[in-house]
């Protein structure tokens, strides 16, 4: 039943890849920040239509990321 409707593929096609370090530059870069001021990077949730990151700065700044995520 699952090769009837490609299931494989479909969930396949919802896979998100992306450059976490990329993602940390460009956070610590709207915020005018180091990357190396990153404490912490978590993946927070995912489905529906976004994927939340969470990055944590130092100093206690937390920043959240939104990332499509194709359904």
């Amino acid at each position: 039943m699952w090769s009837r409707y490609n299931e494989r593929a479909r969930i396949d096609e919802r896979r998100l890849f992306f450059d976490v370090a990329e993602l940390c530059r460009i956070t610590a870069r709207a915020i005018d920040r180091n990357v190396s001021d990153i404490e912490t990077f978590l993946n927070v949730a995912e489905g529906g239509s976004y994927r939340i990151i969470e990055v944590v700065f130092r100093d206690g700044l937390q920043v959240i990321a939104r990332l499509p995520y194709p359904s």
